[in-house]
């Protein structure tokens, strides 16, 4: 019931406080991640809204789009997780029914000049799990990595094209992964999708915390159970 403040930490410097926060005013956000292509955009997202940040101008500037069944004549579950694909204007948000929603950036405004990184639109909703919600998603090695209620850990190529999974868990939900930095053969896509920075952090509340740089570490599902067993399939 309290307020909810996004802050950028310049942790390398002896400074009281963030560089620069904002309040939170569209609904509690429980999710935040740096562009890695732009270290001033930030995503951020509840499980009504997402939110798209800047802080380009000194201070945090942000947009948080419309979006409804109407848009897509489909119910849009609550969102867990978000992030920027790499490379583009597009991110991505999970949702508790197994489907990502992909934005771009809006045009409206671009001709005359006053349209801003931050105005983005829902243009599709993709199924990529018929068996729960999607609770974790990364970006490794040009792939993108999720997780979810279904026990399975997969990684799709960036137009969402199923590349390899990881299933036969029998460790329930799967609610965060992490690589090794000593990747197996052929299997370089396993390294640690944790950002590392030199200088700047963001938080939101009590939300994860991400900073803009990859770094690596060492594989681990966090379940409700150990990981005991696994399979790997690599698609044709």
């Amino acid at each position: 019931g309290g307020r909810q403040q996004i802050a950028l930490w310049e942790w390398t410097v002896d400074r009281e406080g963030p560089l620069y926060s904002a309040d939170v005013t569209v609904g509690l956000q429980t999710c935040v991640r740096f562009n890695a292509s732009d270290i001033r955009q930030v995503v951020s997202n509840g499980p009504q809204r997402v939110v798209f940040w800047d802080w380009e101008q000194k201070r945090f500037k942000f947009y948080s789009p419309p979006i409804s069944q109407h848009d897509f004549r489909q119910s849009v579950g609550a969102f867990t997780q978000s992030l920027f694909l790499p490379e583009s204007t597009q991110a991505i948000s999970a949702t508790d029914d197994g489907d990502i929603v992909l934005w771009d950036r809006s045009l409206v405004g671009m001709g005359e000049g006053f349209g801003r990184a931050t105005d983005k639109r829902a243009i599709k909703i993709i199924r990529l799990s018929n068996k729960g919600a999607i609770r974790f998603l990364a970006i490794q090695d040009g792939l993108l990595v999720t997780g979810g209620d279904d026990g399975a850990v997969r990684f799709y190529d960036l137009q969402f094209r199923i590349t390899a999974w990881f299933e036969d868990l029998e460790a329930g939900p799967v609610s965060s992964v992490s690589f090794a930095n000593v990747a197996p053969p052929k299997l370089a896509l396993l390294r640690r999708i944790m950002r590392t920075c030199d200088k700047l952090f963001a938080t939101i509340g009590s939300a994860d915390v991400w900073s803009p740089r990859e770094g690596a570490a060492r594989l681990n599902c966090h379940t409700h159970k150990p990981c005991l067993h696994s399979r790997m399939c690599l698609a044709a």
